[in-house]
Parts: structure tokens; sequence; C-alpha cells
């Protein structure tokens, strides 16, 4: 590889250093402001209407409800990257990181749920009026809320943001 090679590379390094910049600083704010108005909006929907009654509604409550912390949780890198503020704590990077990946693993699996909750809905119509309830639904959130934070548990220990050494 020549000079002039080496030149190309870090001139595409910084051009996508750059892009990247601009997408965090320019493109998350709005959809950040977009996705927290929709987020409340849905929560807003599930829990004061009648649909708060349903199965699917206490899965898509929480599913606004875990949307919101993940998209919280991405405002990190958008000041990180996009506003160049760093946030050299190990106790809040430990928690952050712990708290977004719960949140994304439970946003994931009430699609999941909500998936599941329909099919039953439609494939057994009058099993699913007994079985399918608002109560069973909370019982199923709250075994796949544990099974995640177990699952997750090692991101907030201290072998994570230790930034003692430094």
């Amino acid at each position: 590889m020549n000079s002039s090679d080496s030149l190309k590379l870090v001139v595409k390094q910084q051009n996508l250093e750059d892009i990247s910049h601009y997408i965090y600083a320019i493109v998350y704010p709005i959809v950040f402001l977009l996705g927290i108005v929709g987020n409340l909006l849905s929560s807003l929907l599930f829990s004061v209407t009648k649909l708060n009654r349903t199965s699917c509604g206490v899965y898509f409550l929480l599913l606004a409800v875990f949307d919101t912390i993940a998209l919280i949780g991405g405002l990190h890198h958008c000041l990180n990257i996009g506003y160049r503020v760093a946030i050299p704590n190990a106790t809040y990077c430990r928690a952050r990181v712990f708290l977004v990946y719960v949140s994304m693993d439970m946003t994931s699996w009430m699609i999941v749920a909500i998936s599941v909750d329909r099919y039953l809905k439609v494939k057994y119509p009058i099993t699913a009026r007994i079985y399918a309830t608002q109560k069973l639904a909370m019982i199923v959130s709250s075994i796949i809320m544990i099974i995640f934070i177990v699952k997750n548990v090692h991101l907030a220990t201290v072998f994570i943001g230790d930034f003692s050494s430094n």
C-alpha cells in the first residue's frame, strides 16, 4: 500500500466520522422527539382506554414504555458522537448499558408476545377468550422481564465501565 492509498483511507475514515457526527447531531434528535411523542401517546392510549383491559393492550403499553427507555438510552450516543459531550461516570455507564439492553430485549419480546397473543386469538378464539387475559399478560411480561434482567445483570457489574485504572 503506497502513501496515496493510505491518504485515501484516512480521508474516507474522516468522511465517515463527519457523516456519523451529522447523523447523531441532526437526525437522532428528530427521531428521538418523534419517538418520545409517539410512545407517550401510545402509553396514554393503552393506559386510560378500554384497551388496557386486554392482554394485547398490556403488551402494547409495555412495548411503548420499554421503547421509550431504549430511546432515552440512545441519547448517550447522540451527546457523545453528535455533540462531543462525554459522561465519564462508571455507575452511569453500567446503569445505562444494563437498562438499554434490558429495554431492547423487552421491546423485541413484547412484539413476540403480541404476535403470539394475536395468533392464539385468531386460531383458537374460544380458548383464547378464557386464557388471554390482562392478568396472564402481566405474568408473562413479568417472567420475560425477570429472564432479561438475569441475562443482562452482568452488564451492571464492576467489570463494565470501570474507569479507575485510567
